[in-house]
């Protein structure tokens, strides 16, 4: 969310209702793991860095790093205030800093960090390229990109928009931007890195399952069930109900299949709509 400016209350509201939460990835068979586990692939030579993650929303991805590395300087940058207090609020005592900024004017020197990451955020910008070049310029010369993003001009979801007349996940999760797999590289290139690895995820299957459950979320009840009690977005302390139970139950079985899939077919781009990049500031 770090470089989407809210337009209004009902703007805001729609992207911190959508936020992943302060718990950290509980590793399993799952899309989130897969997420950590090729981002800290990326870090394997992280040391006593110093990492920046933008768009970082209550903090999850940041707590899920920590809980793997114990030495690494950890900041979180997002532009929702509300985000930013949850984040403070549920990370204390973790050495981690957060920041209220906007991902297209961080308030950082050049260089500042080793690695700079985003994990869905692209999608949500209003300026990728801009809030690309922003994190060209945190990026210290040799440090390292990470970033992964959906890449819904292909596939089931490109097939709907030229069908409907709409990017359906644009209504039911903010993605304002979709991208091709090649244009996104090109716009990461354009930005000054070099592009050192790019694996693939959300394959066939996982992208009709994706797809199908986001379509769902068109009906409001649904939608209210989904945000509140979705296992993998929080970490509900009500008591779950049937339906809860349900829905957990089936995105449980749809994260296994997309998880085994997207594992199988990570080094392959046929069908894949989703994006993991690793790449390197050089100057």
């Amino acid at each position: 969310m770090a470089g989407r400016r809210f337009q209004n209350k009902s703007d805001q509201e729609f992207y911190e209702a959508k936020s992943w939460g302060t718990v950290a990835i509980r590793e399993s068979r799952d899309l989130p793991t897969l997420k950590l586990q090729r981002l800290m692939d990326a870090l394997k030579d992280r040391k006593r860095a110093s990492l920046l993650e933008v768009g970082c929303g209550a903090g999850r991805i940041l707590a899920s790093i920590r809980a793997h590395d114990k030495r690494l300087r950890l900041t979180g940058a997002d532009i929702s205030a509300h985000e930013i207090r949850l984040a403070e609020r549920d990370n204390r005592g973790k050495n981690i800093r957060f920041v209220r900024a906007n991902g297209e004017r961080l308030p950082f020197p050049d260089g500042a960090f080793d690695y700079v990451v985003f994990l869905d955020y692209i999608e949500h910008v209003d300026h990728p390229d801009k809030a690309l070049k922003e994190l060209f310029r945190v990026c210290k010369p040799g440090g390292v990109l990470h970033g992964v993003s959906p890449t819904e001009r292909h596939g089931i979801y490109g097939l709907s928009t030229m069908i409907l007349g709409q990017h359906i996940k644009e209504k039911t999760a903010g993605h304002i931007q979709r991208y091709t797999i090649g244009g996104l590289l090109a716009r990461v290139r354009k930005a000054g890195f070099r592009i050192d690895n790019v694996t693939y995820s959300y394959h066939l299957l996982g992208s009709v399952m994706d797809y199908t459950m986001f379509a769902l979320l068109l009906n409001k009840r649904i939608a209210r069930l989904f945000w509140s009690k979705n296992k993998y977005w929080r970490d509900a302390k009500t008591k779950p109900s049937l339906a809860s139970r349900i829905m957990n139950g089936t995105l449980s079985v749809a994260n296994a299949i997309a998880y085994w899939e997207s594992t199988l077919l990570r080094n392959t781009r046929l069908t894949a709509t989703a994006v993991h990049i690793t790449a390197r500031r050089m100057r």
